[in-house]
């Protein structure tokens, strides 16, 4: 029933995205799983090959952390990885 429900939100979620991967500007695609409150743990995982992944957690300080290392790295330059601890 979500595919159905949401079918909306990915189509405008694709539209941006494919914006943002053609403008000729650097970026990464920063996709978190579901976001807490907790405390940062200084570290996550990074990936792009989702068929292992069952769900996870981060938190805002943690993704905060990561989007901010983008600006001075250039590791995931042109990639969308989802972020999770």
């Amino acid at each position: 029933i979500f595919p159905l429900l949401l079918r909306k939100v990915y189509a405008d979620k694709n539209r941006q995205e494919a914006i943002v991967r053609n403008s000729g500007l650097d970026w990464v695609l920063v996709r978190p799983s579901v976001l807490n409150d907790k405390p940062g743990r200084g570290s996550v995982r990074a990936l792009t090959d989702l068929s292992d992944f069952r769900g996870g957690s981060i938190s805002r300080q943690d993704v905060a952390t990561f989007v901010l290392d983008q600006l001075r790295a250039d590791a995931w330059l042109h990639r969308a990885p989802l972020i999770t601890w």
